[in-house]
């Protein structure tokens, strides 16, 4: 005789029962439709107070009691891994609700007239067999997906360990076009490249903990390492070339097949504000990515340059031009003077020494960070913001935001190559004021 498997047996006797009752009773599935919540299910209500018929109320109670019985199956199987004692009735009666809710969601929908009965039946094993994956899973991954703005990436997608980037990422699910779309206008409105980083927990070791600041749904995830990490990816991604590149969205999973993703706007400091050229990572930009990004992560000692590529991200939020062309001269001043100089240092020939070892192109150099400069005093002192640039040789406030980046580029690059072997102070004695 084959030994039955109670697991699915119990379930199969809940879903049968609650689909019978959902369809048949028309009393019921209105009042699952309107006040879908876990006390109707469990001792938070009481049946007999509830303003519905007695034949009702008795399938309720019978639904109740298939219900405890399959909580009790899930609590004592031994091959379930457990949330803390304390939440582990809370954890498992909801996730068991919003499993009997994602089953009836062709009938709130109205779609079960228009599905065929072949259609429903694998609809309805696909949610048991989610929910069995998930609750029989040793492990649980939490995925967030970061939106990059204005950015192109010419080769398939990207799975090293330093960097994960997919195409054709799927901003919000189900979003219909409106009538200012067509179809595949909105198809590829819909989708862009994104970073995707991807979390692997303990099962239920963080389920409940609803005061936690950085929690999604009830899902803690390592938001500091998540945020340091992007932080030091997007730095790399602009020191490695020009073009502008920021963040637009980031989109949520969660580990639960029952808690939809969502997407918001990131912060509005790290909001990206377009002003300058598309950016385009190549196949063959990978390699001097790679090496950027581990000389960035393990941090300098140097509080300069540490302020320096801090104002140098800043110029990629900043609403107005002259906001960043402030934050870039603060940056070229950081990367050159001690903290105790005075403003009276000449930073147009601190940085052409810096990056130029040519003496030609290191005076052309200058006058060019030479005329950034005082651009930078006039928007201090109340100077023109519409074109910023006009009279000083720049055609446009692009070509001057370009050409301010660019040199501030070079600038911090060198610095990172030369801190790898030699302190700050003496770079900056020997290189830069010598």
């Amino acid at each position: 005789m084959t030994k039955k498997n109670t697991f699915d047996e119990i379930h199969g006797d809940l879903i049968k029962s609650f689909f019978e009752l959902y369809i048949s009773n028309k009393e019921f599935s209105l009042k699952w439709e309107r006040e879908f919540s876990l006390a109707l299910l469990t001792e938070g209500r009481k049946i007999d107070e509830e303003n519905i018929s007695q034949e009702t109320k008795s399938a309720f109670e019978k639904l109740k009691k298939l219900f405890n019985v399959c909580l009790n199956e899930i609590k004592k199987n031994k091959k379930i891994i457990k949330p803390k004692e304390a939440e582990m009735d809370f954890v498992f009666k909801n996730l068991l609700v919003d499993f009997l809710d994602h089953l009836a969601k062709p009938f709130k929908q109205n779609l079960s007239f228009l599905l065929p009965h072949q259609a429903l039946m694998i609809s309805r094993f696909t949610v048991y067999q989610d929910y069995k994956n998930y609750i029989f899973a040793k492990k649980q991954a939490f995925k967030v997906f970061v939106f990059l703005s204005n950015f192109s990436l010419n080769t398939g997608n990207i799975e090293k360990n330093e960097l994960r980037l997919f195409k054709e990422v799927e901003i919000v699910k189900n979003l219909n076009p409106s009538f200012f779309f067509d179809k595949n206008e909105f198809s590829g409105f819909n989708k862009h490249t994104a970073l995707v980083f991807e979390y692997e927990t303990e099962k239920f070791w963080n389920v409940g903990n609803w005061n936690t600041e950085n929690a999604i749904n009830g899902f803690q995830y390592p938001h500091e390492e998540m945020s340091e990490k992007l932080d030091t990816i997007l730095t790399a991604l602009r020191l490695l070339k020009e073009g502008d590149v920021g963040i637009f969205a980031i989109k949520y999973i969660n580990p639960s097949p029952f808690s939809a993703p969502f997407t918001i706007s990131p912060p509005l400091d790290l909001l990206f504000q377009f002003k300058a050229g598309r950016y385009l990572l190549k196949q063959s930009d990978l390699k001097e990515f790679k090496t950027l990004y581990k000389t960035i992560k393990k941090k300098s000692d140097c509080n300069q340059l540490d302020l320096c590529i801090s104002r140098f991200n800043k110029s990629y939020t900043r609403t107005g031009i002259a906001d960043v062309i402030i934050d870039l001269v603060i940056a070229m001043e950081a990367i050159t003077s001690e903290a105790k100089d005075s403003l009276t240092y000449k930073i147009k020939t601190q940085l052409a020494r810096l990056i130029e070892v040519d003496r030609t192109k290191r005076k052309k150099l200058a006058k060019r960070i030479s005329d950034i400069y005082s651009i930078r005093s006039d928007l201090v002192h109340g100077g023109r913001t519409k074109h910023i640039g006009k009279g000083k040789k720049f055609p446009n406030n692009r070509v001057l935001l370009e050409e301010s980046r660019e040199i501030l580029r070079r600038a911090i690059n060198k610095m990172l190559k030369l801190t790898k072997s030699k302190p700050y102070q003496e770079i900056l004695g020997n290189i830069i004021y010598g």
